[in-house]
C-alpha cells in the first residue's frame, strides 16, 4: 500500500466515523453541559454556564419540532453569553453593547448569510475577555488560574468551530467532530471545578527561587 492509498484509507475511516460521531457527540454534550451548573451555582460565571446548558436543548427542540435552523439559536445564544460576562457600567461596555445589539438586529433581519460570521465575532470577544482576565491574574498575582485557562481554551475551540463554517471542505465535519469531543473533555473539568475552587499554579515562589 503506497502513501496515497493509506491517506485515502485514513480519510475514508474519518468520514465513516463522522457518520456516527456527530449524533453521539451532540447527545453527550446535551447531557454533560447540564452537570456543571451544580458546581457553578452562585459563582462568577453561573449565567454563562446556564446559557451553555440550555442552548443545546433549545436547539434540539426547535429543530426537531419546528425545523428551525441550528444557527437560529447559536447567534442569540452567543450574544447572551457575551451579555452574561460583560457589564454595563463603563462607557466602553455601553458602546460595545450598543454596537453589538445593532449588529445582531441587522444580521437577523437583512443579512442571514453573515450569521456564522457574527457568531464567530461574538466568541472572539469572549475569547479576548477571558485572555485579558487570565493575563490580569498572571501579572498582578503571579498565578496561572487553570479555570480561566480552560475558559480560554473552550472559547478558542468554539471560535475555530464556527470559523470552519466559512470554508466548505470535506474535512469540516471531521474537524468539527474532533473539536466537539475536545469540548466534552473541557466540560468534565467544569463539572468538578468552579471559579472559587479553581486549581492555581503559583509562580511567585518559583521566581524567588530562580532569582537567588
Amino acid at each position: 500500500m503506497n502513501i496515497f492509498q493509506s491517506d485515502n484509507l485514513l480519510i475514508s475511516c474519518i468520514f465513516a466515523l463522522t457518520n456516527i460521531i456527530p449524533k453521539s457527540v451532540f447527545f453527550s454534550t446535551l447531557i454533560l453541559w447540564l452537570l456543571p451548573l451544580f458546581r457553578q451555582a452562585n459563582d462568577k460565571f453561573f449565567y454563562y454556564f446556564c446559557i451553555l446548558a440550555i442552548s443545546e436543548p433549545i436547539t434540539l427542540i426547535l429543530y426537531y419540532f419546528w425545523k428551525v435552523p441550528i444557527y437560529g439559536v447559536f447567534l442569540p445564544a452567543s450574544f447572551l453569553l457575551m451579555l452574561s460576562i460583560i457589564g454595563w457600567n463603563a462607557t466602553w461596555e455601553k458602546i460595545l453593547w450598543t454596537v453589538n445589539t445593532l449588529l445582531l438586529i441587522i444580521v437577523i433581519l437583512l443579512f442571514q448569510n453573515l450569521i456564522f460570521h457574527l457568531t464567530a465575532f461574538y466568541h472572539i470577544i469572549l475569547l479576548g475577555y477571558f485572555i485579558a482576565l487570565f493575563l490580569k491574574k498572571y501579572f498582578t498575582r503571579d498565578i496561572i488560574n487553570l479555570y480561566i485557562l480552560m475558559l480560554v481554551v473552550y472559547e478558542f475551540a468554539t471560535t475555530i468551530m464556527f470559523s470552519l463554517k466559512f470554508v466548505r471542505t470535506r474535512m469540516n465535519i471531521a474537524f468539527s467532530s474532533i473539536l466537539s469531543l475536545f469540548e466534552i473533555l473541557i466540560c468534565i473539568f467544569f463539572i468538578f471545578y468552579s471559579y472559587k475552587n479553581s486549581p492555581k499554579i503559583h509562580l511567585l515562589s518559583q521566581k524567588k527561587h530562580t532569582s537567588v
